[in-house]
């Protein structure tokens, strides 16, 4: 957990608590299937569990690509806990649609059907990843930096079957066809060159959203809050602080 001040003459402050994904980091596995709809379930889990330990009755969510999946459907489960709701870089349709998802696919039916033991070693391959962060990065200056993140955390998995399960998730399951459900206000943010998750379609997601709002990074891709994280962290802030200040 993090403590913030966002606005020092309003005198706010926010705790921002940042849990693993399951199957990264310290977290295990799921003992179902780990997909979008059960770590949606497990964070409705999350949310009560600060509440209880915060007395918070409402918190502001976010989520980044493949968590934008994930916090989505806890937006739309659970609205009585969620303030506002954060989604960058979302996958409002199928990934599997573009052609840079194509090639992270056939990374993925290539590990299906490799011994059990090798499996992990290919998930892991450094040239893979290498290949998928200068897709998702369009600034030269920032992909060394983010390339050094990716090789230390993409690989940091504690089960390669989990992980193509999560995977298999990112890859079919979107936003749009539920989008009209999600009733709590929603920011959605984009970057202009982004080629996983395009613009256009964060556009139509955000329209969609009965109370969305849509703004765009210019010159970035996928992983904008590494290329510019003080341009996203500035509108999030003006988009969460909104409410509280008045």
């Amino acid at each position: 957990m993090l403590s913030f001040l966002l606005d020092e003459k309003a005198g706010i402050f926010r705790e921002i608590f940042i849990p693993d994904l399951p199957n990264f980091g310290i977290s295990q596995p799921l003992s179902l299937k780990n997909d979008a709809n059960n770590f949606a379930k497990l964070t409705e889990e999350i949310i009560n569990t600060i509440s209880q330990k915060t007395g918070a009755k409402i918190i502001d969510l976010f989520g980044h690509s493949f968590g934008t999946l994930v916090v989505s459907r806890t937006a739309k489960n659970f609205p009585e806990k969620i303030a506002k709701l954060i989604l960058i870089s979302p996958i409002s349709r199928t990934a599997l649609s573009h052609l840079n998802a194509k090639f992270v696919n056939l990374y993925f039916v290539l590990a299906r059907i490799l011994p059990k033991k090798q499996r992990a070693k290919w998930l892991r391959a450094k040239f893979a990843i290498k290949i998928m962060n200068n897709s998702a990065v369009k600034n030269p200056a920032k992909k060394p930096e983010i390339l050094t993140k990716h090789l230390a955390h993409f690989s940091d998995f504690q089960s390669a079957d989990a992980m193509m399960e999560t995977y298999f998730s990112a890859g079919h399951d979107d936003i749009l066809s539920f989008a009209n459900e999600i009733s709590v206000p929603t920011l959605v943010i984009s970057g202009d060159r982004d080629n996983i998750a395009p613009e256009k379609e964060a556009i139509e997601l955000s329209l969609k959203i009965p109370n969305g709002k849509f703004v765009e990074i210019a010159g970035v891709g996928h992983i904008l809050h590494h290329e510019t994280p003080a341009e996203v962290s500035k509108a999030i802030v003006e988009y969460t602080n909104d409410n509280m200040s008045k």
